[in-house]
């Protein structure tokens, strides 16, 4: 489904709901969005907002470069419940990581978090990501899976 039209539709319905569980898989977030750094923030917010939602899955988004925003999710509310976050299969680079890395450290969050990172390309540069792995490793508990840059190909042939 592609959420990227209907970002407003989207807030209401996080605004006037208890979560617990959301799953944005391949939704297409970004794709449309004039400013995508200010859309994915409003969006990040209004899921910091929820003391109930302890699932989120926005795997398979590309949200790549904009990954730091999400760090914002742990800078709500000292309840914040989140505990798991699915950011599989989003071509999230190395710096990328490093600097999402340096954002959770700063916001130290109550509790560790589950990180899904699978399949994302942190081959392209393994000193960095490496540095990001361990930053990431004081707050969160991740899920890594190596992923070459040959998949790329695949990656992008399979979503055409």
């Amino acid at each position: 489904m592609n959420l990227s039209q209907c970002l407003e539709p989207v807030l209401r319905l996080l605004s006037s709901c208890q979560l617990h569980e959301l799953c944005m898989k391949d939704c297409r977030l970004l794709e449309k969005w004039t400013n995508k750094e200010e859309s994915l923030q409003r969006l990040t917010s209004a899921l910091a907002a929820h003391p109930t939602l302890h699932t989120l899955s926005l795997a398979h988004n590309r949200i790549a470069r904009l990954v730091p925003v999400l760090a914002q999710l742990f800078s709500g509310p000292p309840l914040c419940a989140l505990r798991r976050l699915d950011l599989s299969s989003n071509f999230i680079q190395p710096g990328e990581l490093l600097e999402l890395s340096e954002r959770l450290k700063a916001l130290r969050p109550a509790h560790r978090i589950t990180l899904d990172l699978r399949r994302n390309p942190g081959d392209r540069d393994p000193r960095t990501w490496n540095s990001a792995v361990r930053g990431l490793a004081g707050c969160c508990h991740l899920l890594l899976e190596g992923w070459t840059s040959t998949d790329t190909l695949v990656d992008h042939v399979s979503i055409m």
